[in-house]
């Protein structure tokens, strides 16, 4: 007789499986739902064999067209869940919970295997769609394969598809909490190519419309999937569910926000105001997505009022039922969103796309007036993506500045900071943004502002006690080292050199998040080094005098050199964009002498700021009482 031997099982494992349990009936009601909405919407638009065959090619085969769509439902969903788990593990769950952390990191893999699947049978279905071969034929036809894989397309699905495997192999490995945000940033980012090369080409602004649809849809990626995964994975813990649930309902605010504002532009950009077209199963689509935003908003309206503090309080049943329902209506957009689009917008829609969608520079708006003063100060860039970062940014810098400095801070330093955040908006979307991929002098006055002049006015409008907090944090955290004034300063040296004298000018202008980057980049330098300067307050006068003379020199020989070289600057880029009313070889000029007045202002203004004061001479009465041997 063999001995059995029992082992009692506790709560925890019973309750943890359960919600495993819990979580997979979840997850393939969302996908079943997915599905059923892309069928439905494909078969009662007739989306499916519209765009079946290419035009001049053989078809594709039956199975083409449907599974391109479920595809890409599928790619949706799995993006969806890998970046909304990523933001949980990185920002909304406690870091000192390990059985959380782990199931998360798990997740994270498994997403993100689902991810590169999708992408991969997603990019095989639209080379075969693009070369008109059946998806068996594929394997022996080896040139239409690379073919389609080399397209705009087809490169931007490879992309993803290193990322999510990257991200399937080493989230186990990563325990920073740097380096989880580092994947949670990377990840939505990995979408960008794809989403530049989506469908709103037809748009009757095209650029407008690129961006729109990159804000929409990081925006819904973020929101979706942070609250699919609150619901699918932070709930099986109770005590962390209400301050992640916290933490979260201020980003889905703002996501809601953003998908909100950027979809019914975008809707606008490709249908305009022209009613007939509204009326089309295109504009059917895109009235039904937003019904379902008005809904979830609804939902998210009664998540604030009722279930959150139902779940503070101890009551997390409410929330989760609501949260349920909340996602199961995002899965129904998300395929309606996959159906508009497979769908081909009216004949009208598309006749208004101007500029047109074929152009070497996708960056350039042609449509551009020439620079004169009043266009300097009232162009604005057309740029959803970066205007969405900004606002964001400046609302958080408000949200903390009124909760931590606005009380203590003077009317002065209050001003100063107003004309700080000014300064920064209307250099990263006004009139340097605009003309920033036409003009050199453009980009190099959005350089020196965002770098030299925006960090003073910021760091100047908050009260002493605040910077040098903020400083100390750097101190003592990962930043250390560039935190130091001498090392600081080289690192804006180093950010102006690429900014302004290197190949990153070239490449950063032929893509918006590379532009949005090297933007950014010059005022983070400009920050540290104010903050650096002001928090080493005993650093030698003499030493800042000559950090910041070797950096006014710098400057100058810039300037020296792009006003006496008879090279086109950034590759060629602004000679061959050349706009009617420009004149490249002339405004290169004047981009020299912006470098130069530059170095002039540093060594004039900051130099003098810092010289150390004269001392003091005695009053005439003082030098009449000293004796006579004192005076000599």
């Amino acid at each position: 007789m063999s001995l059995v031997e029992f082992r009692p099982v506790s709560v925890s494992e019973v309750e943890d499986a359960s919600a495993r349990r819990s979580g997979a009936r979840t997850l393939m009601a969302l996908a079943t739902l997915v599905v059923v909405t892309v069928v439905a919407g494909l078969a009662v638009t007739g989306g499916s064999t519209a765009t079946g065959r290419a035009a001049g090619l053989a078809d594709a085969g039956r199975l083409t067209p449907w599974l391109l769509p479920v595809s890409r439902g599928m790619f949706d969903l799995a993006a969806i869940g890998t970046v909304g788990t990523l933001t949980a593990l990185a920002w909304l769950v406690p870091h000192g919970r390990p059985a959380l952390a782990r199931r998360l990191r798990r997740a994270v893999a498994c997403w993100a295997v689902a991810w590169a699947v999708a992408a991969t049978v997603n990019l095989l279905a639209s080379v075969s769609q693009v070369v008109g071969v059946p998806l068996g034929s594929l394997p022996t036809r080896t040139d239409l394969l690379w073919y389609g894989v080399d397209l705009p397309q087809g490169r931007s699905l490879l992309l993803v598809v290193v990322v999510a495997v990257s991200l399937a192999l080493w989230i186990g490995t990563v325990q920073s909490r740097l380096g989880l945000r580092a994947w949670a940033v990377a990840a939505p980012a990995s979408l960008a190519p794809l989403l530049s090369t989506g469908h709103a080409a037809t748009a009757s602004n095209h650029f407008l419309a690129t961006e729109m649809l990159l804000v929409h849809v990081v925006a819904a990626t973020l929101w979706t999937g942070g609250l699919l995964a609150l619901v699918v994975h932070v709930r099986a813990f109770p005590d962390v569910l209400p301050l992640a649930v916290t933490r979260f309902s201020p980003l889905a605010l703002v996501c809601l926000v953003a998908v909100g504002v950027s979809g019914l532009v975008g809707a606008w950009t490709r249908l305009g105001p022209i009613g007939s077209l509204w009326q089309s199963p295109y504009g059917a689509l895109l009235l039904l997505k937003t019904g379902a935003l008005v809904l979830v908003a609804w939902l998210g309206w009664a998540h604030r009022r009722h279930t959150i503090p139902a779940l503070v309080a101890g009551r997390p049943r409410a929330f989760a039922r609501l949260a349920t329902v909340e996602v199961g209506l995002m899965a129904v957009t998300i395929g309606l969103a996959v159906v508009l689009a497979r769908t081909a917008p009216p004949i009208a829609a598309t006749l208004r796309a101007v500029p047109p969608h074929a152009t070497a520079y996708p960056t350039v708006d042609p449509t551009l007036a020439p620079l004169t003063p009043l266009t300097a100060v009232t162009a604005f860039r057309h740029d959803a993506m970066t205007l969405t970062a900004v606002l964001v940014a400046v609302g958080l810098v408000l949200a903390w500045a009124r909760a931590r400095i606005w009380a203590t801070s003077s009317p002065g330093r209050r001003a100063l900071l107003a004309a700080g955040l000014a300064v920064t908006l209307w250099a990263l979307v006004g009139a340097p943004a605009a003309y920033s991929t036409v003009l050199l002098s453009a980009q190099v006055a959005q350089v020196l502002v965002l770098g030299l002049l925006a960090p003073p006015l910021l760091v100047s409008g908050v009260p002493h006690h605040a910077r040098r907090a903020l400083a100390e944090r750097l101190w003592r955290g990962r930043f250390r080292l560039p935190a130091r004034p001498a090392h600081a300063i080289l690192v804006l040296l180093a950010v102006l050199a690429v900014a302004l004298q290197t190949p990153a000018l070239e490449l950063s202008l032929r893509g918006e998040v590379t532009h949005l980057l090297l933007s950014l980049a010059p005022l983070l330098a400009g920050l540290l080094v104010v903050l650096s300067l002001d928090r080493d307050s005993g650093w030698d006068q003499s030493r800042a005098s000559t950090a910041l003379l070797v950096l006014a020199g710098v400057l100058a020989w810039y300037g020296v050199r792009t006003w006496s070289t008879a090279a086109p600057a950034a590759g060629g880029w602004y000679r061959d964009v050349a706009l009617w009313w420009s004149d490249p070889a002339a405004d290169q000029r004047v981009a020299g002498l912006l470098m130069t007045g530059a170095a002039v202002a540093i060594a004039v203004g900051w130099v003098v700021a810092l010289r150390p004061p004269e001392p003091a001479r005695p009053a005439r009465s003082e030098r009449r009482r000293r004796p006579w041997g004192a005076r000599s």
